[in-house]
């Protein structure tokens, strides 16, 4: 399969060349030296099959970004959850905030951590 992208991305490197050269006056005029009739026919065969092998992989590719969807819908509430109490770390450490001693409970106005931090260095 690794093989078919990398034959797909080289020719679509090929194609995006060759388009380039067609795009310009100068390049396109040296091409046009360069190759005879039945050559230019052969490279505009070339771009179109790489652009219906790009459009084929495209639509081979839905039912994996269909799942990669699902995946992301399923991580969003557990990432997001994280990201808060991450900032919640991060603001204990801002506002420099200490653990109650241990057998006291927390108390916010002796400037104790709205709960115990672990150092799992």
């Amino acid at each position: 399969m690794k093989a078919f992208y990398e034959d797909i991305k080289k020719r679509w490197e090929t194609g995006k060349a060759f388009v380039a050269k067609f795009s310009n006056w100068d390049t396109w005029v040296t091409l046009r030296d360069a190759n005879n009739d039945e050559a230019l026919t052969r490279i505009m065969t070339d771009i179109e099959q790489v652009a219906i092998d790009l459009a084929k992989l495209r639509e081979d590719l839905k039912p994996l970004q269909e799942l990669a969807n699902k995946g992301h819908k399923a991580w969003w509430p557990l990432h997001n959850r994280m990201q808060q109490w991450s900032w919640k770390l991060f603001g204990v450490k801002v506002k420099q905030e200490e653990e109650a001693p241990p057998g006291v409970d927390i108390n916010p106005e002796k400037n104790h951590a709205p709960f115990k931090m672990k150092d799992r260095r």
